[in-house]
């Protein structure tokens, strides 16, 4: 039930085996409690906070001592419980693990009177990671960075683009999060006068080739999408000797560090 209605049928089904129909699904903040930044921080606390009309939980408890269940509620950070200081409808405050690695990680709330809760932190330190289908690295969220479609020519026909090059953006997380911004003359404003920091000096791409060939691609942008803490984009030009290329791998270079590798196809 996603739109606020349950059907008779479903209720009676229900009630037969004693299911809650009442379970609250929300998403919080999540925020470190150990800067002034949006970053959590490896072995600092973190809290996570909602509006009294969506609560968490209906209980308030706090730890005495170390312990992954408070009070009924658990929460995992990135895959892996974490340990809790404090609980109450409206905040939950907890430990965050010494071995968490940068970038975008999922938060899951559950407790024993009911409730669910899902959102995502977005965590420090250098982790290039280009987001891809569990199984399928040729199936990786990397689109046109104008028309957003897959299946790309190294020349683009559209409004926009520098002598009909084509460009396309690399969905990834764990840049944004650990690069300094070493070079400000190409940040970007946004028309609302929010300021995106381009680590793009820090960060190269690099296309294999079926043949083993690699190509290096001019980086136009490397950053955070300004839409989700933790969420980075990396803009890239193609260049004319991929023409034709077929199956080609990319890999995002931050800072030295190597991301896994997603498949692309080039016509």
């Amino acid at each position: 039930m996603v739109d606020g209605v349950i059907s008779n049928k479903n209720l009676s089904s229900a009630n037969k085996i004693n299911a809650r129909v009442n379970i609250s699904i929300d998403q919080p903040d999540v925020m470190s409690m150990n800067n002034n930044g949006g970053n959590l921080t490896q072995n600092g606390t973190a809290a996570l906070s909602c509006a009294a009309s969506n609560p968490m939980t209906s209980v308030t408890d706090v730890a005495s001592s170390a312990t992954y269940e408070l009070g009924g509620v658990s929460v995992t950070l990135g895959g892996t419980a974490v340990s809790l200081i404090s609980v109450s409808p409206t905040a939950i405050t907890f430990n965050v693990p010494a071995d968490l690695p940068g970038g975008l990680a999922d938060v899951i709330v559950t407790t024993r009177d009911g409730y669910i809760v899902h959102t995502t932190a977005s965590v420090a330190g250098l982790n290039p990671t280009i987001f891809v289908q569990q199984g399928d690295t040729n199936s990786s969220a990397v689109v046109n960075a104008f028309g957003f479609m897959g299946g790309f020519s190294t020349f683009s026909t559209g409004l926009f683009g520098d002598g009909g090059n084509s460009r396309l953006t690399i969905l990834a997380s764990g840049i944004s999060t650990g690069l300094a911004n070493t070079n400000v003359t190409n940040d970007i404003f946004l028309g609302n006068g929010k300021l995106l920091e381009n680590y793009a000096e820090s960060v190269s791409v690099e296309a294999r080739t079926s043949s083993g060939k690699v190509v290096s691609l001019p980086v136009e942008f490397a950053g955070s999408t300004s839409i989700q803490r933790g969420l980075d984009q990396v803009t890239i030009r193609l260049t004319p000797e991929l023409a034709g290329a077929g199956n080609v791998q990319i890999t995002v270079i931050a800072g030295g560090r190597r991301s896994n590798t997603a498949g692309i196809l080039v016509n």
